[in-house]
């Protein structure tokens, strides 16, 4: 398991985010691969949320006015949108979500039924020379 430390790069509110996460139910379990996934998670949500802030200021509105005055579709929308889909799957793949949790744990119990049963066979290997 590596040890959740916050990039030295990552500004305060980037830090409190990382903080925040790194407490959740799997964290802990996190291997070396994982903080790469992990760290992606928390610019990505910090990205969404400064979108979801500027759209916010916008009055939460779908269309507006372009420089001739003319209704366009909310320009952040699709970034939103984007870094929404990756926010979701970089939290699946990191056991946030009920669902994922659920299949995080089944791999892990299949995992050491496989663990077990090797060492089994390697005892019974041993046992019988």
């Amino acid at each position: 398991m590596a040890k959740l430390e916050c990039p030295k790069e990552f500004n305060s509110t980037l830090k409190k985010m990382w903080k925040y996460y790194s407490t959740a139910e799997f964290a802990d379990r996190f291997q070396k691969e994982d903080l790469q996934v992990f760290k992606q998670f928390i610019i990505s949500s910090y990205q969404y949320n400064l979108l979801a802030d500027q759209f916010r200021i916008d009055g939460y509105n779908v269309t507006i006015k372009d420089k001739h005055g003319f209704p366009v579709v909310n320009p952040i929308l699709k970034p939103m949108r984007d870094i929404e889909k990756r926010v979701s799957a970089l939290a699946n793949e990191l056991g946030f979500s009920p669902t994922a949790r659920k299949k995080l744990y089944k791999k892990l119990e299949s995992s050491k039924k496989e663990t077990e049963m090797d060492l089994d066979s390697v005892m019974g290997d041993i046992l019988c020379d």
